[in-house]
C-alpha cells in the first residue's frame, strides 16, 4: 500500500536526521537518493515530516508513527487519503473534518493525548524576552509562516502586476510597502521579478530591521561583521548605496556566495574579510557603524524551522550567549567614539537579547539608544530583537 510506504519513508528520514544540517537540506539529499519518488510522494513526505517536527517537544513519549499521525490530523492539508490512513491505523482520532480550523483540530487531539498543548510544543516560555506575548507566541506554532520577499527600490509596481497577471496569491502589510508575503509552497524563484534581480527573499521582520540602518553620511564606514547570506547587507546597500562597506564571516564559502549575490545586485565596492570574531579582534579597523547579526539559537524562526526544537536544550543557549559576548567584546574595539553597534538576533530568549544588552552596558561601556522586539507572529513572520548600542 502506497500510504504505508510513504509512512516508512517519513520514519526513515526522521530517524536519520541528527540536527547537523537544516532539515530542508536533509530532505533534498534524501529525495536525490530516491529519484523514483514522484512529485506527489515528495510533497506528501515533506508535509508529514515537517508536521511531525511542528509538534516540538509535545508527545515525546509516543512512537514516531503516532506522532506523525497526530500531526497530520492537526495540520491537515497534506493528503486526504494519507491522513485517513494514519488516523485509522495509528491514532484514536476520528477522521478530520476538512472544514475544521487547525486550532479546532488541535483541541480535539488534545482531548485524546496527554502532553499535547501549546506549552508542551514550546516548553521554554520562562526564558522568553520581555515584550513577547506568551499566548500569542505559543499559538504561532499552529500556523505555518509565510515566505516573505522584498522588492528592490522602484520595482514594487512591476512585481504586483506580475503577481496579479499570473494569479499568484500574495499579502501586503502597511509595515513595509515593498514587502510581499506568499504561502510556503509558492515557487518564488521562478518569478520574473526574482530572476531579474528585482526582488529578494527576506523575512518581513528581517526587512524591518532596516529602520535602524540610519546613515549620517553617504560614504561613512560600515561593517556587517557576521554577514551570513547577506540579506541585511543587501538591505543596507539598497538603502545607502554609497556607504563604504566591509563584510565578514567565519566561512569562506559564505563570503564567495555573498560576493556573487552583491555583484548580481550591482554592488562591487564592498570589502570582504574572513574572520572568527569570537576568538580574534580587528582593532586596527575602525567603523562608525557595525551591524552584528549575531549567531544565535534562531528560536524566533522555529515556526519556520520547527525541527530545531527537537535538538534544543538550555546548554545550547548558554554556548550561544558566551559566543555573543565574545564577538561583541571584540568588535567593540573597532568602534569609533560615538559610533553605533546594531545588535540583532532572531531569538526570543532573553539571555540572548536583554541579557547581552546588559552585558554590553556593564562590561563594554556601551549605552542603549533603543531596543525593540520585532514580533512577526501577527504577520506569520519571524520574531527578532534589535538593540542600538552607542560607544
Amino acid at each position: 500500500m502506497k500510504e504505508a510506504i510513504r509512512l516508512s519513508r517519513c520514519v526513515e528520514i526522521i530517524k536519520a536526521w541528527k540536527g547537523k544540517e537544516p532539515l530542508a537540506s536533509h530532505l533534498r539529499k534524501y529525495f536525490h537518493a530516491h529519484r523514483n519518488m514522484g512529485s506527489t510522494d515528495r510533497r506528501i513526505t515533506r508535509g508529514l515530516v515537517y508536521a511531525y517536527y511542528r509538534l516540538g517537544k509535545a508527545m515525546e513519549e509516543y512512537d514516531i508513527n503516532t506522532r506523525i499521525a497526530v500531526a497530520a490530523f492537526i495540520y491537515g492539508g497534506i493528503d486526504v487519503e494519507m491522513e485517513r490512513f494514519l488516523a485509522g491505523k495509528h491514532t484514536t482520532l476520528p477522521a478530520a473534518d476538512p472544514d475544521l480550523t487547525v486550532e479546532q483540530r488541535f483541541e480535539i487531539a488534545a482531548t485524546h493525548y496527554r502532553g499535547l498543548g501549546p506549552g508542551n510544543i514550546f516548553p521554554w516560555t520562562g526564558l522568553l524576552s520581555d515584550g513577547i506575548n506568551r499566548e500569542e507566541w505559543l499559538s504561532s506554532f499552529l500556523r505555518r509562516p509565510l515566505t516573505w520577499a522584498r522588492t528592490r527600490k522602484g520595482f514594487e509596481p512591476a512585481a504586483e502586476l506580475e503577481f496579479k497577471t499570473k494569479k499568484i496569491p500574495f499579502v501586503k502589510t502597511e509595515l513595509k510597502p515593498s514587502a510581499f508575503g506568499f504561502e510556503p509552497e509558492t515557487d518564488i524563484t521562478s518569478m520574473d521579478v526574482f530572476r531579474e534581480g528585482k526582488m529578494e527573499i527576506q523575512d518581513l521582520s528581517s526587512q524591518l530591521t532596516g529602520k535602524f540602518f540610519t546613515a549620517g553620511s553617504p560614504v561613512e564606514p560600515w561593517w556587517d561583521c557576521c554577514a551570513g547570506s547577506g540579506g541585511k547587507t543587501l538591505l543596507l546597500l539598497d538603502m545607502h548605496p554609497s556607504v563604504t562597506l566591509t563584510v565578514s564571516d567565519i566561512r569562506e564559502s559564505i563570503l564567495r556566495n555573498l560576493r556573487e549575490r552583491l555583484h548580481k545586485a550591482g554592488y562591487v565596492q564592498v570589502n570582504y574579510m574572513k574572520a572568527d570574531l569570537a576568538v580574534k579582534d580587528h582593532r586596527d579597523l575602525k567603523f562608525g557603524n557595525i551591524i552584528l547579526d549575531a549567531p544565535c539559537t534562531g528560536s524566533g524562526t522555529w515556526n519556520r524551522t520547527p525541527e530545531m526544537m527537537s535538538v534544543f536544550n538550555e546548554g545550547v543557549l548558554h554556548e550561544f550567549v558566551k559566543r555573543q559576548q565574545a564577538i561583541l567584546s571584540n568588535i567593540r574595539l573597532s568602534l569609533i567614539p560615538g559610533g553605533r553597534i546594531i545588535y540583532i538576533t532572531c531569538s526570543v530568549f532573553s539571555e540572548e537579547n536583554e541579557g547581552i544588552v546588559n552585558y554590553a552596558v556593564s562590561n563594554l561601556q556601551l549605552k542603549v539608544v533603543v531596543k525593540e522586539i520585532i514580533s512577526g507572529t501577527p504577520n506569520r513572520a519571524d520574531t527578532m530583537f534589535v538593540a542600538v548600542l552607542q560607544g
